[in-house]
């Protein structure tokens, strides 16, 4: 259960309750179906952070928070599922390890309609986006682009040094249908 005396600005202007926030795709406002904007509530945030396995009652907790995110994040090869908007230039990161830079990558994509794309590139090739230290090792993170996929679930498979992991890619419209409801 939350903390009663956590308040607003204890949590919300803390800049690792935010990234956790962002991190784990959890708004802190949103629009409504009138156009009007709102912010969630803390004591929702907390309750939603809850359901990762995240209590949050002060600023220290939710940096800690953080850092163990940090490393579940790039502790893997790939996100066991991504989701990518359509309408943007198709890519994935991949987290490697300094000592896989110079490793042969080999992919396999199957699409939603059957079809099999494969490739193999050397980490080191791939364009770097993110380098972030760990406790015991340093991860940079490499952008691998994909061939154009339509919206949709597809499977995207990564070899690095014999290990070999799996990825869930869900190709998603920009945004969706929206009736113009109530009529005006």
């Amino acid at each position: 259960m939350t903390n009663p005396t956590a308040t607003n600005a204890d949590l919300r202007d803390s800049p690792a309750f935010a990234q956790l926030l962002s991190r784990l795709g959890i708004a802190r406002e949103y629009t409504d179906y009138a156009g009007d904007n709102h912010q969630v509530e803390l004591d929702t945030l907390q309750t939603v952070l809850e359901q990762f396995g995240f209590t949050i009652d002060d600023r220290h907790q939710a940096e800690v928070a953080l850092l163990k995110l940090q490393q579940q994040r790039y502790g893997a090869l790939i996100a066991p599922v991504h989701v990518i908007n359509a309408t943007l230039p198709q890519s994935i990161p991949i987290n490697l390890r300094d000592r896989q830079l110079g490793l042969q990558l080999s992919w396999q994509l199957l699409q939603e309609s059957g079809h099999m794309d494969y490739g193999s590139i050397r980490g080191k090739e791939l364009t770097e986006i993110e380098h972030h230290q760990l406790t015991t090792e340093t991860v940079s993170v490499r952008q691998l682009m994909l061939p154009v996929l339509f919206e949709g679930y597809h499977e995207l498979q990564l070899e690095i040094a014999g290990r070999r992991t799996t990825c869930q890619l869900i190709v998603v419209p920009d945004s969706a249908y929206r009736l113009d409801w109530p009529a005006e």
